[in-house]
């Protein structure tokens, strides 16, 4: 009976060794693709950081195909609606502003400040990238007048 037990200990013991031992490698081989991929990893960062700091890269607040809801805040228009424009392209201007597009010709929805801090387009245009947002924003607005 002894000995049984004793044989069942040896048995998990060498068990124990080599689940440690195929640790120890899977451990290994994962610190080994870590280190090959860290180097690149920063390599891409500090190009990042080098495009931003020449002024050639930007976060825009949404992608082209991406749909944009306005509405008129314009105090003289009566029948306030959510109007939708899907995103056609951007424009980079000289002064740093973007604005986004929603067809080719020249036709402006806002900037991307405009969505980013929720301030009007010329004046009178709130921009959001949900209808949701558009419709809570109309509703306080005929709540408000």
């Amino acid at each position: 009976m002894a000995m049984k037990k004793l044989e069942e200990i040896r048995k998990r013991c060498e068990n124990a060794k080599e689940m440690v031992l195929t640790g120890a490698n899977m451990a290994i081989s994962v610190y080994e693709d870590y280190c090959k991929t860290v180097p690149f990893l920063l390599d891409e960062l500090e190009r990042y950081k080098q495009l931003e700091a020449d002024g050639r890269l930007k976060e825009l607040p949404c992608k082209v195909g991406d749909t944009i809801f306005r509405i008129d805040t314009d105090e003289s228009v009566t029948d306030s609606i959510v109007e939708s424009y899907i995103v056609d392209s951007f424009v980079f201007c000289e002064d740093g502003e973007v604005l986004v597009r929603y067809d080719t010709y020249g036709g402006v929805i806002c900037t991307a400040n405009n969505l980013t801090d929720k301030t009007p387009y010329l004046d009178y245009y709130l921009c959001f990238l949900s209808h949701e947002e558009a419709e809570a924003a109309l509703a306080s607005q005929e709540v408000s007048e």
